[in-house]
């Protein structure tokens, strides 16, 4: 159906004058939905000319449009990918761009991007650095808090998201002085560390107690239950994905994709040790939990696929014999109502006026009916949800 382009007239400003009247209402939910997995090439060549073989890809993030980046571990590695996906979100196709050396070798685990730079976290330290995405240097570190020098071999910072304008990061599995690691009968408390910008740079703001699952199975060498990445929702809200490895009839890996709340969460950071309580943590609904045979270790939320629903991409860490380089697909959609058009969490006259901005402009997001036009039909079935004050 070919994309018809409303413009502002009689209707746009009669709506716009009732633009206050709505009652607010507060409802959002997520769901999280597998999709399919996809296998990637093993080299590329960076920056210099050099080719290199292409493993142990531990984190992911989106660049926009088909483009995202992903980190290797133990290395000094990134690794451009293009991935389109169709209309229901599964891959179409996934190949290797480019790859970027970096100045810096370490175990780096999580990968967030500004348009100049990428940020990547890694466990040795543990800390967050940053490199130019046009020359590969480090550009600065990132102060750690000195509770950090605690982290146990393997199990620092595994993760790395920015989220309503903060950066987050957390480690894998306990620090020493916070209790124990995780076994088949119980969980392990991590860290969530939140970095706020600051006139001198990012700076360590505040510091979150989270719980994770237990191992889905019987501890073998390398087990663990631990957070291995984190990812920003386009409402801001932040998801975890975990990643449990033991032996089980399930198979060796086990994912679990949560949604966080931190309005009640207690800031830690002045907490010696978070093993035996007296602080609320994180709390943490589920969004997706499953087997995909393989060790995904990276998730990150890429392009709208319509109103509320989007693509959102993980990566497989090859560095095990049941695992290969693989891109995996999911979707993520918000029950939030699409009469909250400016997803503030209310129901009210500033999602008629931003509605009717963008459905005036012709933009994507005012196509909410998904019969492929911008028209009047979008307008009616938005006033349909907005006037219930309820969700599609």
């Amino acid at each position: 159906m070919p994309r018809i382009i409303p413009q502002p007239g009689p209707l746009f400003c009669a709506l716009a004058t009732f633009a206050a009247s709505c009652p607010s209402v507060r409802a959002q939910t997520h769901t999280v939905t597998f999709c399919d997995l996809f296998p990637l090439p093993t080299t590329t060549t960076d920056q210099h000319g050099q080719p290199f073989t292409v493993t142990g890809l531990s984190g992911i993030c989106y660049l926009g449009g088909s483009s995202f980046a992903a980190v290797m571990d133990n290395s000094n590695k990134v690794v451009f990918l293009t991935i389109t996906t169709d209309a229901g979100g599964c891959i179409s196709t996934a190949s290797i761009s480019a790859g970027l050396t970096i100045s810096d070798s370490h175990d780096f685990e999580g990968i967030a991007a500004t348009p100049t730079s990428v940020y990547i976290s890694e466990e040795d330290t543990p800390a967050v650095h940053e490199f130019s995405l046009a020359t590969g240097q480090r550009l600065r570190t990132l102060t750690t808090p000195p509770i950090f020098v605690n982290r146990r071999a393997n199990f620092g910072f595994e993760s790395l998201a920015f989220a309503g304008g903060s950066l987050f990061t957390a480690n894998e599995e306990a620090l020493t002085v916070d209790g124990p690691l995780s076994t088949q009968a119980q969980g392990t408390w991590v860290r969530i560390l939140r970095y706020d910008q600051a006139p001198g740079g990012w700076v360590p703001a505040a510091q979150f107690a989270y719980r994770t699952q237990p191992m889905h199975g019987i501890a073998v060498t390398g087990s663990r239950s631990g957070v291995s990445d984190l990812a920003a929702l386009p409402d801001g809200s932040i998801i975890s994905l975990e990643r449990s490895f033991a032996l089980s009839a399930l198979g060796l890996f086990e994912n679990r994709i949560y949604e966080l709340n931190f309005t009640s969460a207690t800031n830690v950071a002045a907490l010696g040790s978070i093993n035996s309580g007296g602080f609320t943590p994180v709390a943490k609904s589920p969004l997706w939990i499953g087997q995909i045979g393989q060790n995904m270790e990276g998730l990150t939320v890429g392009p709208r696929l319509a109103w509320s629903r989007w693509s959102l991409i993980g990566i497989i860490d090859d560095g095990d014999p049941a695992s290969e380089n693989n891109i995996v697909a999911f979707v993520v959609s918000s029950n939030i109502c699409y009469a909250d058009f400016n997803q503030d969490g209310g129901i009210d006259g500033a999602d008629v006026e931003a509605f009717l901005t963008a459905w005036s402009d012709g933009a994507p997001e005012s196509e909410i009916n998904d019969d492929g036009g911008i028209d009047g039909a979008d307008v009616a079935a938005f006033f349909e949800a907005w006037e219930a004050g309820g969700c599609r």
